[in-house]
């Protein structure tokens, strides 16, 4: 990473050099009066293996009526780079540099193959793993079966 004469820091910290860096950002005049301030850059490792569950409720009409029940599961990813590879249920999605995330599933619910959708971020750990948590939703619109799937889901890095 370089700091130019201007004060743009720029650059892609290396996400191995995981941790927090202090240091100082100073500024001199053309009188030669300087203020300095202290600067601290936390850099992100979010890369690795990511095991959880998810749980919510099944709300949803068929021929018979309405039913509502209880869903969960596993939820397991693996993360390279700003690129998320779900196993589990499958599917794939990207993060922002902040951390935060969507990215779309095909369920294996009650009613597999509902289309889902997980949202959620990412909390890097600054010693430990790191951890990410979110919500989840599933619209079933099949088998004579209208409704959906909501719920909340974490996993953390392994």
């Amino acid at each position: 990473m370089t700091l130019s004469l201007n004060g743009v820091l720029s650059g892609t910290p290396n996400p191995a050099s995981k941790g927090p860096y202090k240091f100082r950002v100073c500024a001199v005049d053309m009188s030669g009066t300087a203020v300095c301030r202290p600067v601290t850059l936390n850099v992100f490792n979010l890369n690795g293996n990511y095991s959880g569950s998810f749980k919510g409720t099944a709300d949803y009409t068929d021929s018979v009526g309405h039913h509502r029940q209880s869903v969960h599961g596993p939820v397991e990813f693996g993360i390279t780079g700003l690129s998320l590879a779900m196993i589990e249920p499958s599917g794939t999605g990207t993060i922002t540099p902040l951390g935060d995330t969507v990215f779309g599933v095909v369920g294996s619910f009650t009613y597999g193959g509902a289309p889902c959708t997980f949202a959620g971020s990412f909390v890097a750990g600054k010693i430990g793993p790191s951890k990410a948590a979110g919500t989840f939703h599933c619209d079933i619109n099949q088998f004579n079966s209208t409704g959906e799937i909501t719920g909340r889901w974490g996993a953390n890095q392994q």
